[in-house]
């Protein structure tokens, strides 16, 4: 006799289905112990120490101070569940040579957070590239506070 594979695997799905969470009961009342019923999985979500609040939106730009001197400024919106020294460094991608530079306000961070003001220079001796060239990225590193 042939089966269709279908019929075969309705009723595997069925008997797996029906084992799932299922008391065995002949068992159950004659044993004083207790049974395993069914297990659920646990997950840790663990929050980051520090967040930037509206990253997405988050731009600096430079403008022309002097002849040869380009300077922007940003105010940055962090939240933080501890302590930490904050460190900003700029990474130029090379479109405009020169010598940059990148300061925070306040090297710490405390719980609950606060506004730190990033600035970013450029001293260079190029003529000035078309506006809105991207130039390079700041990033951020932490280190928890002793």
């Amino acid at each position: 006799m042939r089966m269709n594979p279908l019929t075969i695997g309705a009723v595997a799905l069925l008997a797996v289905a029906a084992q799932a969470g299922e008391i065995n009961t002949p068992h159950w009342l004659r044993s004083s112990c207790p049974l395993e019923l069914t297990t659920i999985p646990v997950w840790m979500e663990v929050q980051p120490w520090v967040w930037v609040k509206d990253v997405d939106k988050l731009v600096i730009y430079l403008t022309r101070r002097s002849a040869c001197t380009y300077e922007g400024c940003t105010d940055i919106v962090f939240e933080a569940r501890a302590s930490v020294n904050i460190s900003a460094v700029f990474i130029p991608n090379g479109v405009v040579k020169g010598k940059y530079s990148c300061s925070l306000s306040s090297p710490f961070l405390d719980p609950p957070g606060g506004m730190l003001g990033v600035c970013v220079k450029l001293e260079t001796q190029e003529s000035p590239p078309p506006t809105s060239v991207r130039v390079g990225t700041v990033v951020f590193r932490i280190t928890p506070s002793a």
